[in-house]
């Protein structure tokens, strides 16, 4: 897969949150590019933060996912 390809382009191109969502495993994974060497993993019953934004977060349990 091309994931760690393109998360070693986006960190070298100042991307600061990489999402990676995955519909078969309802699983979503953020890579924090500027705070966090360990990816935080998520699931479609979470709400997530979105770390750029302090007071914002997606509520995945809230759509109509699983």
């Amino acid at each position: 897969m091309d994931y760690y390809v393109k998360l070693a382009l986006y960190e070298e191109a100042g991307v600061r949150l990489y999402w990676l969502v995955d519909i078969e495993r309802k699983t979503i994974v953020v890579y924090d590019l500027e705070h966090e060497a360990i990816p935080a993993l998520y699931h479609f019953v979470d709400s997530v933060p979105v770390g750029i934004y302090w007071d914002f977060e997606i509520d995945f349990s809230s759509m109509d996912l699983v």
